[in-house]
């Protein structure tokens, strides 16, 4: 079947090709009769829009970019982030936008990426999920005035805008539930790469600290989210026979 055009729907409907492309991009103060009139031409003849040149027309490329600089393998292997593209992808497809995925394995690429973002203007905004301390990411985005929200804390968390946990409290809270449960060697797998791993410590750190308790170093160990970082991080805890462990991330806790 024929592609049809703007001028040819107006035809059908007996309006402009001005007007077939008001009521396509959902412009209001037009008739209810003559929106009623294009659209039921163009439900019955299943048009759809050039997104090309519609993105041409009005300078805007109705993508979204999801960055996740963790690479492959943590999106393959952490429940959290097919959770969270598939909520991320239900928001674009409500408001018709794509969702173009970019994830960055190296320094290289990341660089690449950021490169390939700014300058080419392929998207619109971008939802970012990096919060680790040493990340170039958002500083590029900040410099170059891109629209985009992050999800997590990072180090320049006061200049953008975000989506977050209550890293702390929720830390807190599980380690008070330990605690009041009257285990007396509670030990943590935690990491200090990233923003939100120094908010989940300070979560155990303040309930130690409400019971009068002071920790012990030899009951933390270190991972990086990853499965074979929690295996490492409690054969380091055995030895020193917790009765308790505080994971701060389910994918370690699963290692």
């Amino acid at each position: 079947m024929k592609k049809l055009t703007l001028e040819e729907v107006g035809k059908l409907a007996g309006v402009s090709r001005a007007t077939v492309s008001r009521v396509v991009n959902g412009y209001p103060h037009i008739r209810p009769e003559i929106r009623e009139r294009v659209q039921r031409v163009i439900d019955e003849t299943g048009y759809r829009p050039n997104l090309l040149a519609r993105s041409l027309a009005s300078d805007r490329s109705n993508i979204i970019g999801l960055v996740i600089p963790s690479g492959a393998q943590a999106v393959f292997t952490d429940p959290y982030f097919p959770c969270l593209t598939q909520g991320i992808s239900r928001g674009v497809n409500a408001n018709n936008l794509t969702l173009a995925l970019f994830m960055v394995h190296s320094e290289q690429e990341e660089e690449r990426t950021i490169l390939s973002i700014l300058g080419t203007g392929l998207v619109d905004g971008l939802i970012v999920t990096s919060d680790n301390k040493g990340d170039v990411f958002i500083p590029e985005l900040l410099k170059h005035d891109m629209p985009f929200v992050q999800i997590g804390r990072s180090l320049y968390s006061n200049q953008v805008y975000r989506v977050d946990t209550d890293n702390v409290t929720g830390s807190y809270l599980a380690t008070k539930h330990l605690l009041s449960l009257g285990y007396q060697h509670i030990a943590t797998i935690a990491t200090n790469r990233n923003c939100s791993g120094d908010d989940r410590f300070t979560g155990y750190a303040n309930a130690f600290a409400e019971y009068g308790r002071t920790i012990d170093r030899r009951l933390v160990a270190y991972g990086d989210y990853g499965l074979e970082s929690g295996y490492h991080a409690m054969r380091q805890l055995i030895p020193q026979r917790p009765d308790a462990v505080f994971v701060t991330s389910d994918t370690m806790a699963l290692g």
